[in-house]
């Protein structure tokens, strides 16, 4: 018969499973990392800071009014850590914020130049092309065959983009 696991934490070779994982103390509510065996009936309830300030059983009551005013400072402490960290957190959000909105006007200000720049050079593609325009087997800059005006009708997009914008601007003249 093979051997199985036991599911009280001892493994194959008779081995203690220690188990870790994140845990909230009872006390406290924070969640705390622990490392416990996982033959324990109970995995553990308090946090390491909170341990030390819980009464043991017939603890006379001056001790127990000690440990809580005790675990009352440390809770407080703690409490101020986080409220620091958040607003440490909180500062940095702003900050990023910030940045980004710097970015997004950045961006909006390089497309809009990108597009000034586009305009302005098919503006100069155009009157380029309406200087080589083919008609009657020769090309109207004088040219029997001319290299612009062959580039401006092979270029594919580019060229009919150019062509397009350039019959804009003449009906446009015509209007």
């Amino acid at each position: 018969m093979p051997i199985r696991n036991n599911p009280f934490g001892v493994g194959f070779s008779g081995e203690e499973k220690w188990v870790e994982g994140e845990l909230r103390c009872q006390c406290c509510a924070l969640p705390f990392a622990a490392r416990y065996n996982s033959a324990d009936p109970v995995p553990p309830t308090w946090c390491p800071q909170c341990v030390d300030h819980h009464p043991a059983p017939h603890e006379p009551l001056p001790q127990r009014l000690a440990r809580a005013e005790a675990h009352s400072a440390v809770y407080k402490q703690r409490m101020v850590t986080m409220a620091r960290a958040l607003s440490a957190t909180r500062r940095e959000l702003r900050h990023v914020a910030a940045e980004i909105d710097h970015a997004r006007r950045d961006g909006r200000q390089q497309a809009a130049a990108a597009y000034e720049s586009r305009d302005e050079l098919q503006e100069v593609l155009v009157a380029v092309a309406r200087e080589h325009v083919p008609a009657r087997g020769a090309c109207s800059c004088g040219k029997r065959v001319c290299p612009t005006a062959a580039a401006i009708d092979g270029s594919g997009r580019a060229g009919r983009r150019v062509r397009t914008a350039a019959e804009d601007l003449e009906m446009r003249e015509y209007d």
